[in-house]
């Protein structure tokens, strides 16, 4: 191997130089000529190839928008076709609370009129009771004739 310095230095240069210079320049140049087009070859297939590969990648990712859309537009025309449905089920359920709210005031206000009803007789009886009770005291008072 070669230091630095040998390879700055041109009498290592030329002891290096086992051809000459226009030996090494026809091989040079001949294996050029041999392996260009080759190399220019094999060029154009990797372009092509990235070109394909984009075009496929493109084309695949609009496939799959277009799956996504089609899956979206299914779901949402699903929703939609439920909608009705639903829409019948709130109304019916509305309606179940309409008539369970009368029938509640129906029971409140029937509750309130039988307490006052249970009011009105425990106050009856009370009163029947404190008549019976003044009743009961004047004949225990009156003396016997």
């Amino acid at each position: 191997m070669c230091t630095t310095n040998e390879m700055e230095d041109p009498v290592a240069i030329e002891a290096l130089n086992l051809f000459p210079e226009n030996t090494v320049e026809n091989l040079t140049s001949g294996l050029l000529s041999v392996l260009e087009p080759e190399i220019s070859r094999v060029l154009q297939s990797v372009n092509e190839l990235t070109a394909n590969q984009e075009e496929m990648l493109t084309s695949m990712s609009d496939k799959i928008s277009q799956f996504d859309e089609s899956a979206l537009s299914k779901d949402i025309q699903s929703t939609l076709q439920q909608a009705p449905a639903y829409k019948q089920k709130l109304s019916n359920l509305s309606k179940k609370m309409v008539s369970l709210n009368k029938r509640v005031k129906r029971l409140q206000s029937r509750a309130g009129k039988l307490r006052e009803v249970r009011v009105a007789r425990d106050k009856q009886r009370k009163k029947d009771f404190e008549i019976k009770i003044q009743e009961e005291k004047l004949l225990e008072a009156k003396p016997p004739k």
